[in-house]
C-alpha cells in the first residue's frame, strides 16, 4: 500500500512535468548537444568517434544531471510555499513517504532522458561508423547515478531552504563533485599546507561524481562488473544518505 502511494506521488509528478513539455525540452537540449558534440568529433580528425563519445556522453550528462536538481528544487519548494505539500501529507501519506515520491519523479525523468538521448548518441556514433555506441549508451545510462545523487542533494536542500538558496547550495555541491578527482591531486601533492585535513575531510564528504563516468573505458581504461557494482552501490547509498536527511529535516520543518 504504502509503494503504490509512493508510485501515484511519483507518476502524478511525471505527467505534471509532461505538461510543462519538459521532456521535450530535454530532448531537443540534448539532441542539439549531440549534434553539437559530432561537430567537435568531425575537427578531430580521425578520433574514431572518440571525441563524439567524451564531449556527447559529457553533455548529456551535464544537462540530464542539472535538470533533475532543476525539477527537484522547484517542485519541492513550489509545493511547499504554496501549501500543495501541506494538504499532500495531510492524506494517509507521511512525509517520507513525500520526499521518496518526490525523488522517484525526478529518478523517472533522469533515467528516461538518458535512455532517449543515449539512444540518440548511439545512433549518431554508427552512422559515423564508431565502434564506440554501445559504449555510449551504457555510459550515458550509467551516468543516471550522478542524476539520482543530484537529485537527492537538491531535495535535501529544496525541503529546508529557499530555491535560490537551494540552487546556490547544490550546485556548489555539484560543481565541486564534479572536480574531486582535481582536488585529491592537490592533496596528495601536499598543495594546501596545515588546511590538508580539513580537506581531506571535506574531499570524503563530497560526491565522487568522475566514478560515475564510463568514456575512459574508450581510452584503454578498464573496469571489472566488480568495479561498476561498486560505484553503483556507491551512488545510490549516497542518494540514500541524503535523501533519509531529507526526509527527517521535513520532518521536522513547520508546513502552516
Amino acid at each position: 500500500m504504502r509503494l503504490r502511494q509512493i508510485g501515484h506521488l511519483a507518476w502524478a509528478g511525471v505527467l505534471q512535468l509532461a505538461r510543462t513539455r519538459v521532456y521535450l525540452n530535454i530532448l531537443v537540449a540534448g539532441v542539439a548537444l549531440v549534434l553539437a558534440a559530432l561537430a567537435f568529433d568531425r575537427m578531430s580528425a580521425g578520433e574514431g568517434g572518440r571525441v563524439l563519445l567524451d564531449v556527447g556522453t559529457a553533455f548529456v550528462a551535464l544537462l540530464v544531471a542539472v535538470l533533475a536538481g532543476v525539477v527537484s528544487i522547484t517542485g519541492v519548494t513550489r509545493e511547499i510555499e504554496t501549501k500543495v505539500a501541506s494538504v499532500v501529507t495531510a492524506r494517509p501519506l507521511s512525509r517520507v513517504d513525500y520526499v521518496l515520491g518526490r525523488f522517484a519523479t525526478a529518478a523517472a525523468l533522469v533515467v528516461l532522458s538518458n535512455l532517449a538521448l543515449g539512444a540518440v548518441l548511439a545512433v549518431v556514433l554508427v552512422a559515423t561508423d564508431s565502434a564506440h555506441a554501445v559504449l555510449a549508451f551504457g555510459a550515458v545510462l550509467f551516468a543516471s547515478l550522478e542524476g539520482l545523487v543530484i537529485a537527492a542533494i537538491a531535495i535535501f536542500f529544496g525541503v529546508g531552504s529557499s530555491s535560490t538558496m537551494s540552487a546556490l547550495f547544490t550546485g556548489t555541491i555539484f560543481i565541486l563533485g564534479r572536480l574531486t578527482e582535481e582536488l585529491a591531486r592537490l592533496i596528495e601533492h601536499d598543495k594546501f599546507g596545515g588546511a590538508t585535513a580539513l580537506l581531506k575531510a571535506v574531499h570524503a564528504l563530497l560526491p565522487h561524481l568522475p566514478a560515475f563516468d564510463l568514456t575512459p573505458l574508450a581510452h584503454g581504461a578498464s573496469a571489472s562488473a566488480l568495479d561498476l557494482a561498486q560505484r553503483a552501490g556507491y551512488g545510490l547509498l549516497y542518494a540514500g544518505a541524503f535523501l533519509a536527511a531529507a526526509a527527517f529535516r521535513f520532518s521536522r520543518r513547520d508546513l502552516l
